[in-house]
């Protein structure tokens, strides 16, 4: 799960590079998970994997208060997508994961 996570990252950070939108906001969420994946397999407790998730979802929701929820009149199709699925994934691996105390 936690493979299919950081790759929804990254073809998020390639597409906004491609389309030449780099959004620095989004891209430190990105990373942010990225690295929440990589270091998981250190025993992460649930609160230090909900902080994360946390840090992701405020680093988007700053990033709509300064850009607005739509790209010059179209919606973030793209970005609600990503955004959802990571945090619809990162929230059932955090309910069904065991972690340490």
């Amino acid at each position: 799960m936690k493979i299919i996570i950081a790759a929804i990252q990254v073809v998020d950070v390639t597409v906004h590079i491609l389309s030449d939108q780099v959004e620095p906001l989004r891209i430190a969420a990105n990373i942010a998970v990225i690295a929440w994946a990589l270091v998981s397999a250190l025993n992460l407790t649930k609160k230090q994997t909900m902080v994360n998730l946390s840090v992701f979802i405020v680093l988007n929701l700053v990033f709509l208060l300064q850009n607005g929820i739509a790209n010059d009149g179209s919606p973030r199709i793209f970005f609600w997508g990503a955004v959802a699925s990571t945090v619809l994934l990162m929230g059932y691996t955090i309910k069904n994961s065991e972690y340490s105390e």
